[in-house]
């Protein structure tokens, strides 16, 4: 599943985390698994590497077929390259 939160609201459910103990040191278990996908997001906006995928992604494809958000996840493949996620309209 794919969840869209911004660096504020990132932030506020890593305090919630904390405050509630599922949080730091002592953390395990899914509520650790969760911080650590958290802390990858908010690494993620910052990695310029990252971001050059996406910005290549948006100059390959047409805007209104094909559209890359500036926070698509990007996962890299087997081979030199990356995996972009886009959103792809379809017609009513």
């Amino acid at each position: 599943m794919w969840l869209s939160m911004n660096k504020s609201e990132i932030h506020k459910l890593k305090k919630a985390l904390t405050l509630a103990g599922y949080s730091g040191p002592g953390a395990h278990g899914p509520f650790a698994r969760l911080r650590d996908k958290l802390d990858e997001a908010l690494r993620d906006d910052k990695n310029p590497v990252l971001r050059a995928y996406r910005r290549r992604a948006k100059k390959l494809y047409k805007e209104g077929e094909l559209e890359i958000d500036d926070d698509a996840v990007v996962s890299h493949g087997d081979d030199a390259g990356a995996y972009v996620q886009a959103w792809v309209w379809i017609e009513d």
